[in-house]
């Protein structure tokens, strides 16, 4: 005679849903999983890069982005607007010539 406890104890230490998927499944083949991971992957790499534009900065500062042609910016007084407008095309026309080239 088995006792009920025992088995009930064992099957609790192993966790709720122990066996759940069936035999030779593991909780890997879930797409959540893949999503979750492919998003720490983003975050890691999108840190990364933060932090390496966050040191190169001073030198990037000297190519004159943000004082280019068709920028616009308005000052009068106790008023300031400023709108990279050109500046925010180019950076996007080489991040996605960067993303492209990446994907190849």
């Amino acid at each position: 005679m088995r006792a009920v406890g025992s088995a009930r104890t064992a099957d609790c230490a192993r966790g709720p849903n122990a066996g759940a998927a069936g035999p030779g499944t593991s909780v890997r083949a879930t797409p959540a999983l893949g999503y979750a991971r492919r998003m720490q992957r983003f975050l890691i790499i999108a840190g990364i890069v933060a932090i390496a534009l966050g040191v190169a900065w001073p030198w990037l500062a000297r190519l004159g982005l943000g004082r280019l042609p068709g920028d616009i910016q308005v000052e009068r007084d106790g008023f300031s607007f400023y709108f990279p407008l050109t500046t925010t095309i180019v950076v996007s026309i080489v991040v996605s010539l960067l993303v492209w080239l990446f994907r190849r």
